[in-house]
């Protein structure tokens, strides 16, 4: 039976069921659009090294980087063919990426649908690996790690985790290390996925143009002569903490010509439901960008003075188990950078924001939503995101619509010296 989940303000219509095997499917038909996209996630990411396996009673732990290598295996099939390739058949473009809390597969195409939603189920579900083709896969993801560590913006992200987090395991590489990734085993992987990647723990979006009963019919007729054993909630273990940093400096040096700097402010874990916490990233945002965005009188400030260019960005979350606002810049003063950003990251928690700016760019996110409203995978990822927290896609966007100037002072705690590190990316040898 399918559920109706409709918005009259933005006139759009999403479609969700529970399949008997616990996959939970949402369709929303866009008119009006030539391409559709699919996405079938699991609830799995790099975050979750230790859990009570499916059929296990005991903690197991796993190595960094493992959610990321099974995402490389899946896409392996029989006889040493890749996914893509029959995805490119039927004109379909496939990926897939890992991240601190989720694994994901896609596939958009403008024709094929059904076809294309048919083996974007069974690729997943019907992964082929052998121990001899894991031995094989160290040596391409540890090439692909030495990359990334050799990219400052990379080097530059993670640097800040380390420093903010003494435990838990955001501050590890998605990818892992070189280490870690050759500590994973077949029967490794074999048991992650057999726990993680169940129905019970997934969900299948599809968005764009087709018909949600041909579909759904696809949908459920695959899923039905497959089958899976009973699903039982996953224990996980997480090392959750509070805002005090784990070391307030690091640097590094790399082969870079201008030094690279962030200043990052750490979030403490608060035992809070999943609207609450989506409030408090609307609002982190926020902030954020009435004091760091382009058209601030603070950033308008620095780049007078020459302490910041086009390179100066920032970014933040606030999530269930971690939360951060990173501001960064590469810069010949990144001292004075660190001196600035860290004042004004102080003066917040005192300072009383306007409520004209508070209103102000309070339209400026809901403008920048409603834009995103004609990506078929802004749809899919809100779509997915709300399910998993057993929410509705629409009470995410009426969450930022709510939020009052007076919410301000949820995060306005966040603001305190014990919460920031800085961490930079000098150049090999003196500055000359």
């Amino acid at each position: 039976m399918l559920k109706k989940i409709a918005s009259k303000k933005y006139k759009e219509t999403i479609f969700s069921t529970t399949l008997p095997n616990g996959l939970r499917v949402y369709l929303m038909p866009k008119a009006g659009f030539a391409k559709t996209y699919g996405l079938f996630v699991t609830n799995y990411g790099s975050l979750d090294n230790e859990f009570i396996p499916l059929d296990g009673q005991e903690f197991k732990k796993v190595p960094a980087g493992i959610a990321h290598f099974l995402e490389h295996k899946v896409f392996e099939l029989e006889g040493d063919k890749d996914a893509s390739n029959l995805f490119a058949q039927l004109g379909a473009d496939a990926n897939a990426y890992t991240s601190f809390t989720e694994t994901a597969y896609l596939f958009s195409t403008t024709s094929n649908v059904l076809e294309a939603t048919k083996l974007l189920l069974d690729f997943v579900q019907n992964p082929h690996f052998t121990e001899e083709s894991v031995e094989a896969e160290v040596g391409i993801i540890e090439q692909e790690l030495k990359m990334y560590m050799d990219q400052p913006g990379s080097a530059l992200m993670q640097g800040g985790l380390q420093m903010m987090y003494k435990e838990n395991t955001i501050r590890n590489d998605i990818g892992g290390t070189l280490q870690s990734i050759k500590e994973i085993t077949y029967q490794d992987l074999l048991t992650c996925y057999q726990t993680f990647y169940h129905p019970g723990n997934m969900i299948f979006v599809l968005v764009g143009n087709f018909d949600v009963d041909a579909a759904l019919k696809t949908i459920s007729e695959n899923q039905a002569g497959k089958t899976f054993p009973p699903f039982k909630p996953i224990k996980r273990r997480y090392y959750l903490e509070n805002n005090q940093v784990y070391q307030p400096f690091g640097e590094k040096q790399m082969a870079v010509i201008i030094p690279r700097t962030s200043v990052n402010l750490k979030i403490g874990y608060e035992n809070l439901n999943a609207l609450e916490i989506i409030k408090r990233d609307f609002l982190l945002q926020l902030v954020g960008d009435i004091y760091f965005s382009r058209g601030s009188d603070f950033y308008q400030q620095l780049k007078k003075d020459g302490i910041i260019n086009n390179s100066f960005s920032f970014t933040s979350a606030v999530h269930e188990l971690f939360g951060f606002l990173t501001l960064s810049c590469d810069t010949l003063q990144y001292e004075e950078f660190n001196k600035r950003i860290k004042e004004k990251l102080l003066q917040i928690r005192t300072t009383q924001i306007p409520k004209e700016d508070f209103e102000r760019m309070k339209k400026v996110q809901l403008a920048r939503m409603i834009r995103l409203m004609n990506s078929l995978e802004f749809w899919a990822n809100i779509i997915h995101e709300a399910g998993f927290k057993d929410l509705s896609p629409f009470a995410i966007i009426q969450a930022l619509e709510e939020l009052q100037y007076e919410d301000l002072h949820l995060i306005q705690g966040f603001f305190v010296e014990k919460a920031i590190a800085v961490y930079q990316i000098m150049p090999q040898g003196d500055l000359t």
